[in-house]
């Protein structure tokens, strides 16, 4: 009994005195300046295939009917004005060491439908700017595109 004593002590000390190291694990965040609709601006799109950069393109032609709609329960409602449509999904916004990712489900909220990442740029009270970059490779060139979203409340 004497021996199971100290253990028991230094168990509890173990338990009591511990906690989880939380450094680097991304946390989900409800930024309220996220919530509202956000209509785009403009897209800038840049690429590179093998070794060789494209010219950058610039969108513009968006119409107030070209947004996202955030709210405060992760859900989003999306439109586009070519074709025009409407459609519904989940969203999260992530941190994780200082960066902030915005992970929107595909049409319809499904998790097996997948999502698009995109790294938040700049999330203020009246300019939201998002970045993503989608890579594919064929006859072993790779192709990487990078796309910039200017959008506004």
């Amino acid at each position: 009994m004497k021996k199971v004593i100290p253990f028991l002590v230094a168990l509890i000390g173990m338990v009591v005195g511990c906690k989880v190291d939380q450094t680097g694990v991304p946390t989900i965040t409800n930024n309220t300046t996220l919530n509202g609709t956000w209509f785009l601006k403009s897209v800038i799109i840049n690429g590179v295939t093998g070794n060789t950069p494209t010219a950058p393109d610039t969108l513009s032609s968006f119409t107030s009917n070209d947004f996202y709609k955030f709210t405060a329960t992760n859900t989003y409602t999306a439109s586009t004005s070519s074709p025009l449509a409407v459609y519904t999904g989940n969203y999260s916004l992530l941190t994780s060491s200082g960066v902030q990712t915005l992970n929107i489900s595909a049409p319809g909220g499904s998790p097996a439908s997948g999502f698009t990442a995109y790294t938040v740029n700049k999330l203020s009270t009246d300019s939201l700017i998002l970045y993503n970059s989608v890579s594919t490779t064929t006859a072993g060139v790779t192709t990487t595109t990078y796309t910039t979203h200017f959008y506004t409340h």
